[in-house]
């Protein structure tokens, strides 16, 4: 009966040691599960933000020279409407991404003179 006891016993503990492996399984494999999720949100966030509100490019070619280089990155505001004199701005043409500055506001006059300097209302601006 002793030998029973201590078979008993043995089967006892071993049960219990299973049982404390698989609970620790589990709660690793939820904090995993947890990390994935908040990783998956904080992906989509960032996604989010960066489709519909910021953009951020590459500048490709010397136009803006030499306020922006080729290979100079940008990261500009999708959301913006009320443009300044002074900004630079991203805009689409043709599928193709162009960089300019805003040079005028409505009810200026805007020239180019024979020697390609810029005129606004009649004043040659400097970059």
């Amino acid at each position: 009966m002793c030998k029973e006891n201590q078979n008993q016993d043995t089967d006892t503990s071993e049960h219990k040691e299973n049982i404390s492996e698989h609970k620790v399984i589990l709660m690793h494999k939820e904090t995993v599960l947890k990390f994935i999720m908040k990783l998956a949100l904080v992906i989509l966030i960032v996604w989010l933000i960066f489709t519909f509100v910021f953009g951020i490019r590459q500048v490709q070619g010397e136009t803006m020279y030499p306020r922006l280089r080729d290979g100079d990155l940008i990261l500009y505001y999708r959301l913006e409407q009320d443009y300044q004199i002074g900004d630079v701005v991203t805009f689409k043409m043709d599928d193709a991404t162009f960089y300019g500055r805003i040079v005028a506001q409505g009810g200026d006059v805007v020239e180019v003179s024979e020697d390609g300097q810029l005129l606004v209302n009649g004043n040659i601006q400097q970059e």
